[in-house]
């Protein structure tokens, strides 16, 4: 995977992550659920970390596999 790639799809995470947030914000004043809202506000971050993480260490690798040649 190319170095361009990798940051394809980290900006794509991140704007996936944005987007979570707008739609529990508007959740949020529509309904008035604070528990619900804290487990999808919890649950969004997980898996938004988990993606990051995942992007980052393909990343280092190939940054290390590039400069290590």
């Amino acid at each position: 995977m190319k170095i361009e790639d990798m940051s394809k799809e980290l900006h794509s995470t991140m704007e996936f992550d944005q987007n979570i947030l707008k739609k529990i914000e508007m959740y949020k004043v529509k309904h008035q659920d604070p528990d619900l809202i804290k487990y999808a506000k919890i649950i969004s971050r997980k898996i938004i970390e988990r993606e990051t993480k995942l992007i980052q260490e393909t990343y280092l690798k190939k940054i290390d596999s590039d400069t290590l040649i």
